[in-house]
């Protein structure tokens, strides 16, 4: 047989790790073209940094709903919510020192966050077209 069926579990599974390289790939690509195309380091800068929080963010927040579904452990216990809240604390801090720090692009900041969510739809696409479910 060929396609669809034949393929193991790890070739259909959501891949959190191409999620966060295909991230990493369009914050590249949209830093560099803020340096050649629009001639802004400000840009680029504020663009590289907002995508590593963003993938930071989504890193974490995997680790945390991982941990809430682990067959036979409490679904949100104490300590969980509150290591991600204090989580969620430190990179609205992140976020808040980039906005506020001078020369800053709003839109760039917006383009770097947007990225991991790009990368995210694409590995949903990908993983529904193989037979994902």
């Amino acid at each position: 047989m060929t396609g669809w069926a034949t393929m193991n579990a790890a070739e259909v599974s959501f891949s959190s790790r191409r999620v966060a390289v295909v991230s990493l790939g369009l914050v590249l690509a949209g830093a560099a073209m803020e340096l050649l195309v629009l001639d802004s380091p400000a840009g680029a800068l504020s663009l590289t940094v907002a995508g590593a929080l963003a993938i930071i963010n989504f890193r974490w927040l995997e680790v945390a709903v991982e941990r809430m579904l682990q067959p036979g452990r409490p679904q949100l216990s104490r300590p969980i919510a509150v290591r991600l809240g204090l989580k969620l604390v430190l990179l609205l801090c992140g976020f808040g020192v980039l906005l506020a720090a001078p020369h800053v692009e709003p839109v760039a900041v917006a383009a770097g966050i947007t990225a991991v969510v790009i990368a995210v739809l694409a590995e949903a696409v990908r993983w529904s077209g193989k037979g994902g479910g």
